[in-house]
């Protein structure tokens, strides 16, 4: 209809109404564009929320489920060092063990917690939709997730490599009679007067502290910093949290 218009002005000279309907296109197609831009930025931004909400759930599972991983893994990089005290001092000052220190022993090889990437991150990465997040700090603190947890994931491979179980290479001194290692026996004081033993011991201790600090600690320090810029982002305050 405003075509039909506009030639009507032509054919008649009418160029102040020619400028007009001129103008009008114009600015209909500019209110056109914005109304689009507008729509698309509030879809982007309730996709981007929903997100960060995804994410946010996930990442508070992941910490809350690696609680007990976190606790056992300590407790044996604990136990284990205590077995290295006791092999390296003398007799009248070694301090005394339990079984819990053979079992750790025992599971000194074992690196049975995985490495995780929450599902959402990974998509938010792949797809490139990290890039709808406008907060600078959270998308740098994504990407930086992903690259830690990349990394800390090679090194638990890393430290697994040629791992040795000492109870099959030592079955004289450790006794396994259950399929609990809590039910394994140790004959300490022999592991004392032994070389061999002491050395490889000492290669599973380090191991498993690398693990035990380098790569579940690690991770779980990671979770709750990301999980701390999300709720941030989200402007959420969890129950007993401390007010500022």
């Amino acid at each position: 209809m405003i075509l039909r218009r506009v030639i009507g002005h032509f054919r008649q000279q009418e160029w102040t109404a020619i400028a007009i309907d001129f103008v009008i296109v114009v600015a209909g197609v500019f209110v056109g564009i914005q109304v689009a831009n507008w729509n698309t930025d509030r879809q982007n931004r309730a996709l981007a929320h929903g997100y960060l909400q995804r994410l946010h759930h996930e990442v508070v599972d992941l910490i809350a489920s690696g609680a007990d991983a976190a606790r056992t893994s300590e407790e044996t990089n604990r136990r284990l060092h205590e077995v290295q005290k006791y092999l390296n001092a003398s007799d009248g000052a070694a301090p005394a063990l339990s079984p819990r220190h053979c079992s750790a022993i025992g599971r000194s090889h074992i690196y049975a917690f995985g490495i995780i990437l929450p599902p959402t991150l990974g998509e938010l990465l792949a797809t490139g939709r990290v890039l709808l997040i406008d907060d600078e700090t959270l998308r740098t603190s994504i990407a930086s997730y992903a690259q830690s947890i990349n990394d800390i994931g090679q090194l638990r491979y890393d430290i697994q490599i040629d791992r040795l179980p000492l109870a099959r290479k030592y079955p004289e001194l450790i006794s396994r009679r259950a399929e609990q290692w809590d039910q394994a026996v140790c004959r300490f004081g022999e592991m004392r007067r032994r070389d061999d033993f002491r050395n490889d011991l000492t290669d599973n201790i380090n191991r498993f502290g690398a693990y035990a600090v380098d790569v579940l600690a690690e991770q779980r320090r990671l979770q709750q910093a990301l999980h701390a810029q999300l709720d941030r982002r989200l402007n959420i305050r969890h129950e007993g949290a401390s007010k500022p």
